[in-house]
């Protein structure tokens, strides 16, 4: 998934698209081979939650920790993978190689939009860094990536709907 903010705020607070719209396939490519390379060299058997950060053409490693996150339901959904049964099968014995997974291109852009609790708590802070403030997230999917965001920003009650709201325009 790419974050839309700037590295800096948490990941679970953060706007997210799968597939990228914006990451070059040279970057791509070294995310791959960096998180193949640490997840065996950490022993990962299951899910691995890895964060990186671009600047200027170069990819950093931010963090790797062995466990999910709680967007594993949604990028499973995107994907149409069941990550958490597969991951539970090769923890329980099973090869990666045995569950036959392969790179596929996904049809559709899946946005996900954290849900911040500023209606309910008027007096906090609204601004996001590196601690995690959202209470939720919720998942747009459309067939392109402007749509699949406003759908996500609809469903975590930043945009409302109506007449001639942004929809209009897809």
């Amino acid at each position: 998934m790419e974050h839309v903010e700037l590295a800096g705020i948490h990941s679970g607070d953060s706007a997210c698209v799968i597939p990228p719209v914006s990451i070059p396939a040279d970057n791509l490519a070294t995310i791959k081979e960096y998180t193949k390379k640490i997840a065996e060299s950490l022993h990962v058997c299951g899910l691995m939650n890895m964060q990186y950060a671009i600047e200027n053409g170069k990819v950093y490693v931010i963090e790797a920790n062995p466990r999910a996150s709680r967007t594993v339901p949604l990028v499973s959904k995107v994907c149409d993978t069941q990550m958490a049964r597969l991951a539970t099968r090769m923890m329980l014995g099973e090869s990666l190689e045995s569950l036959g997974l392969k790179d596929k291109k996904i049809p559709y852009y899946g946005a996900k939009e954290a849900v911040l609790p500023w209606a309910r708590f008027p007096g906090v802070d609204p601004i996001l860094g590196p601690e995690m403030r959202s209470t939720g997230e919720v998942l747009g999917l459309a067939e392109n990536f402007p749509l699949a965001f406003y759908k996500s920003q609809v469903g975590s009650g930043t945009a409302k709907q109506g007449k001639n709201s942004p929809a209009d325009c897809f």
